[in-house]
């Protein structure tokens, strides 16, 4: 077990950058990936991530131009 679980007993995800953006520009209120991104807010599993900057800085630009577009 990792030191930083906070519940042990919760199941641990890692979600890629394509699911956090899918999530965030779906109009689709019953999407997958906005499922996925709820039930993680309602405590149903732990998210683990690993951020590279560039990964990171991917994700933020990629927000940015959509957010432009609408």
């Amino acid at each position: 077990m990792l030191p930083f679980t906070t519940k042990p007993e919760q199941f641990r995800a890692v979600f890629d950058t394509n699911i956090i953006m899918a999530a965030h520009l779906t109009k689709n209120p019953r999407s997958p990936t906005r499922e996925l991104l709820e039930r993680w807010r309602m405590e149903e599993f732990e998210l683990m991530v690993c951020i590279f900057y560039t990964k990171f800085a991917e994700m933020l630009d990629n927000m940015h131009r959509k957010e432009i577009r609408q």
